[in-house]
């Protein structure tokens, strides 16, 4: 568990230099995490986003934190089960019979779109990975400091490795990736072995 100070301070101890100031092993810092979550995805990273329907609705607009998606549910009442979508092409969906339920969707950008409308009352449910929060403030923390703080550290050495040229930058990728491995095997592990990663969502799904 750790803040921005925390991974500054271990990340000042490895760099070994007096010429990075605090603005720039931030920066690195959050360079590092932005490559994090281009290939991390762990329990951590889910985000749920509930959108009720305000009239017959075709399509909804993606989450800011969007990163990838992982299910849609959609329910035609707050009485009714959710069900999921079947996730296509946008070209399939446009050449599918119109339906009045919806059945699919696809994405095109930052909407989704709906083959079958969503009527007044009901709602979408998206279940997906998002991105983490950014780190500005020396107390701030975000899901991977608290959970591999190492991870983030070694991400923001590479850059200032290549940086300064600094002759250890090999090696910090080298670390970062085998931790990269580890947290994303731990979490693939848990789920596989029922642990609290597979606990099912508390909404019906069929």
């Amino acid at each position: 568990m750790a803040a921005l100070q925390d991974i500054l301070s271990d990340f000042n101890g490895e760099l070994n230099r007096d010429d990075c100031s605090q603005v720039q092993a931030i920066n690195f810092v959050n360079r590092g995490l932005a490559r994090i979550q281009r290939s991390l995805r762990v329990p951590s990273m889910e985000r749920h986003r509930l959108i009720l329907a305000q009239g017959q609705m075709t399509y909804a607009t993606m989450p800011d934190d969007f990163l990838e998606m992982i299910d849609v549910f959609a329910s035609l009442s707050c009485q009714d089960r959710s069900r999921a979508l079947e996730r296509r092409a946008f070209r399939q969906i446009v050449g599918l019979p119109n339906q009045i339920n919806p059945e699919a969707y696809a994405r095109i950008g930052s909407t989704i779109h709906f083959r079958g409308a969503i009527p007044q009352g009901g709602s979408v449910l998206f279940h997906y990975y998002g991105a983490v929060s950014s780190l500005s403030n020396l107390t701030d923390t975000n899901e991977f400091t608290l959970a591999c703080p190492d991870l983030v550290t070694y991400a923001a050495l590479k850059y200032a490795g290549l940086w300064c040229d600094h002759p250890s930058t090999q090696t910090w990728e080298d670390t970062f990736t085998g931790l990269l491995g580890d947290v994303q095997g731990q979490a693939i592990a848990m789920e596989s072995s029922g642990g609290p990663a597979s606990i099912q969502p508390l909404y019906i799904t069929e």
